[in-house]
């Protein structure tokens, strides 16, 4: 009896181990088919990413075909005729700053797209002074040390922003890119989105521009240099409900303590307080249209450390010379139905730390190439947008060139007409336009050829001669003597007589086919800059049109051409009293030097102010 029930307990024993050896199996199986499920969800997500990848390469190749330049390399010399003004540079210098709107433009992917003047080069219709600063900042920075770098002058003026070159009138690329890395610190790893710009704070265009928008940056400049700012995840509301909560902090970006980050360090629910007056983060940082305060409370919510020496407690509040807001666009706001959602993905946690590690690796690596794949798809479509309107006018036969006392200017003829009915305007209309004669150095043998056909008095064997000795444009205008048409082939005296006439005639018309302006150089390109921008406003590629800044000792003569093309109210479309021309080193010094006075005393008036 003992035995058997020895027995039967060694039975149960092996039957439990059994069992055991069961749902071990069962477990792994149920493991295995956990793990290979998400596996397969990874894959799917990267199959998707990569096919959106190679539609982006199958746009990029199309876009080279139809409009590259196959041949394009660094070592090009790209000439461009801006404004007049013929600048050359090798393609490689243009194109260094990657992702710029700039190096897009001649990086060869758009090269048929771009119009040309009557020489083959390039033709921007832009200032060529602010073109010339950008490409003499290139030229410097082709031979910098990463440790020495230039930083791009003020004289490049609005094509800095124009071309992406610079972020924003507040924040130049070295706060721009402190300002993404505190965002991506916070989890808002996208673009910033320019909505709401103005040198004054008012809260009624605020609100008209921001009301509503989630993830927001504000970004101001003083007027004594300090650059400060917050971002906040909750709407501005332009309503007065009091305090809310939000994903909020504030930030220095430039001050006499260097730039800071300031967290929220008191109750999360009062990190925003809302009214109508403007922005207003937690006693701490508000924005209204006295000015700037910075804690401002005897309550501050956010680390007060750093902040505590910008106080305007107890003093006025810091004037405000220019306010931007952005919106925090995500990598992942796609709009497209299409989008494949890597990021919706929860991280693995259910498997081993080893497995768990390895199978979340792969999702980061797959949500970091999805916001690659996002901002290339936006950078180029982005970029194609920006070339199709600033290049709409692509006819050669639209560009005006003026003889401006001596000094050539080129521009499109719709560009001296942005003013209408101005007299300016009217000296360029169609009823009193006729266009200028092409440059002969541009014709063809085939050209050629015809022009002398067309000559009365010459016989056809004459234009054969031409046509057989592959004659251009260019020698056309150099065989205007006997001799070197008689060398040519042609014998007969009245021929010689007739084509050695209309060679020097046709060489002259083309070097007289520039319209004179009988003004002043200096003020005529100031004119012409402004109806330049005017343009670009109207193409909406500029936020703002501002007055020709001009140098005192000129500003009674700009006043006297501008009245004569513009007169009556027209002119105070262009006159602006209190401005200073940039071009002047010894004005500008001058107003650096009260800048940096102006912000010495009110940095010092808090810092004494907190000491006491």
């Amino acid at each position: 009896e003992k035995e058997r029930e020895e027995q039967q307990g060694l039975e149960r024993s092996m039957d439990a181990v059994l069992e055991a050896n069961r749902l071990i199996k069962e477990e792994s199986k149920a493991f295995d088919r956990s793990r290979q499920k998400f596996i397969k969800k990874l894959n799917a997500e990267e199959a998707k990413i990569a096919s959106r990848f190679e539609a982006l390469e199958a746009r990029k190749r199309e876009l080279a075909e139809e409009w590259g330049n196959p041949d394009a390399s660094p070592e090009d010399l790209v000439e461009v005729n801006c404004g007049g003004r013929v600048i050359s540079a090798r393609r490689g210098t243009l194109c260094q700053l990657e992702g710029t709107k700039f190096g897009a433009v001649f990086s060869g992917l758009y090269e048929k797209k771009l119009p040309r003047d009557r020489e083959g080069r390039i033709f921007l219709d832009l200032c060529p002074d602010e073109f010339q600063a950008i490409v003499d900042y290139l030229n410097e920075l082709s031979i910098s040390s990463p440790d020495d770098l230039p930083t791009l002058p003020e004289e490049a003026g609005c094509l800095a922003r124009l071309f992406g070159l610079v972020p924003s009138n507040v924040m130049n690329a070295a706060e721009s890119a402190k300002l993404n890395e505190w965002l991506a610190e916070e989890g808002m790893d996208g673009h910033l989105r320019l909505i709401y710009e103005s040198e004054k704070f008012s809260a009624l265009e605020f609100f008209a521009h921001c009301k509503g928008v989630p993830h927001t940056v504000i970004v101001v400049e003083t007027e004594c240099g300090l650059k400060v700012g917050g971002y906040s995840s909750t709407p501005w509301t332009g309503e007065n409900t009091g305090w809310r909560r939000s994903e909020a902090f504030l930030f220095v970006l430039h001050s006499k303590d260097g730039c800071f980050k300031a967290q929220i360090n008191g109750d999360p629910k009062k990190a925003i307080y809302h009214d109508d007056s403007g922005p207003d983060f937690g006693n701490d940082l508000k924005v209204g249209e006295t000015g700037v305060d910075v804690q401002y409370n005897t309550a501050p919510k956010y680390e007060t450390q750093q902040l505590r020496k910008l106080s305007t407690r107890d003093r006025k509040p810091y004037g405000i010379k220019a306010i931007e807001v952005y919106k925090v666009v995500e990598s992942n706001d796609s709009t497209k139905a299409d989008s494949p959602a890597a990021v919706s993905i929860k991280p693995a946690t259910s498997f081993t730390p080893q497995i768990n590690q390895a199978l979340n690796k792969k999702l980061e690596s797959l949500r970091e190439a999805l916001r690659q794949v996002e901002r290339t798809e936006t950078s180029l479509e982005e970029e194609c947008s920006f070339v199709d309107t600033l290049f709409i006018s692509n006819d050669c036969n639209d560009l005006v060139k003026l003889n401006v006392c001596g000094t050539t200017m080129m521009t499109h003829r719709s560009t001296l007409r942005q003013v209408k009915d101005s007299v300016l305007a009217s000296q360029f209309d169609d009823s009193k336009w006729t266009q200028q004669v092409a440059s002969v150095e541009t014709w063809t043998p085939a050209e050629v050829a015809g022009w002398v056909r067309s000559l009365n008095g010459v016989p056809d064997d004459a234009a054969e001669i031409f046509e057989k000795n592959e004659v251009t444009g260019v020698e056309l205008i150099n065989l205007g003597n006997d001799e070197r048409l008689y060398k040519l082939g042609i014998t007969r005296p009245g021929t010689v007589g007739i084509l050695s006439n209309q060679i020097t005639d046709l060489r002259k018309a083309s070097e007289d086919s520039a319209s004179l302006i009988e003004h002043s150089p200096y003020c005529f390109g100031k004119i012409l800059d402004y109806l330049r921008t005017k343009r670009l406003h109207s193409l909406n590629l500029i936020d703002k049109v501002q007055c020709p800044v001009v140098d005192d000792s000129q500003k009674e003569r700009f006043e006297k051409v501008v009245s004569y093309f513009f007169p009556g109210s027209q002119v105070n479309e262009f006159i602006h009293k209190g401005t200073e021309d940039k071009s002047n080193p010894k004005m500008r010094k001058r107003k650096r030097k009260r800048t940096e006075d102006s912000s010495d005393s009110e940095y010092s008036d808090s810092s004494d102010s907190e000491s006491d």
